[in-house]
């Protein structure tokens, strides 16, 4: 059971008091697995300050949020109710409406400085002129990811491409 791998990697732990409880809900995605949800927007997003960006669905990274360890009283905010109790989630979560904001922040402050980059949430560019670029650079980017404690889903890694979309726009190598 996924909660069960969730309290056993110590991202929610049980409590037994509440000061925040946000409800989880369970859609079932394409591939018919399950997607357990908060619906922060009736809890916690109300007393958030809201974030200046505004951006698109992030999927590159693996558990893009939940790479990012939150402090105790964004823990407790972050409780949810399930059939199995009271939990504080001790991850940035999904549904939080600053996440992406934070997120950006971090992947920002992770690889921007890197010459040819476009870092955009978990879409980062890597523009170069030739294969010895491409390496060092690539090497750069994955280096400080790992020890950013960030990970990637090979999956949806593309490399060497001369064509990629980016919000729209078609962008090549010539």
């Amino acid at each position: 059971m996924k909660s069960s791998l969730c309290i056993k990697k110590r991202r929610v732990e049980p409590v037994n008091h509440l000061v925040w409880s946000t409800p989880t809900v369970t859609p079932v995605k394409p591939d018919e697995s399950v997607r357990i949800c908060r619906d922060y927007e009736c809890t916690v997003n109300n007393a958030l300050k809201k974030h200046a960006y505004l951006f698109p669905a992030i999927n590159q990274f693996t558990s893009t949020y939940q790479q990012l360890t939150v402090d105790d009283a964004t823990a407790e905010a972050q409780t949810i109710i399930t059939h199995r109790g009271a939990f504080r989630v001790k991850r940035l979560k999904f549904g939080i409406s600053t996440a992406p904001g934070i997120f950006q922040n971090i992947i920002n402050k992770t690889v921007a400085d890197v010459q040819g980059m476009l870092p955009y949430f978990d879409d980062i560019i890597i523009a170069v002129s030739d294969e010895e670029e491409l390496t060092h650079r690539l090497e750069t980017v994955l280096y400080r990811l790992l020890h950013a404690a960030l990970q990637l889903k090979s999956d949806k890694c593309k490399f060497c491409l001369l064509r990629v979309e980016v919000l729209g726009f078609e962008i090549d190598a010539v």
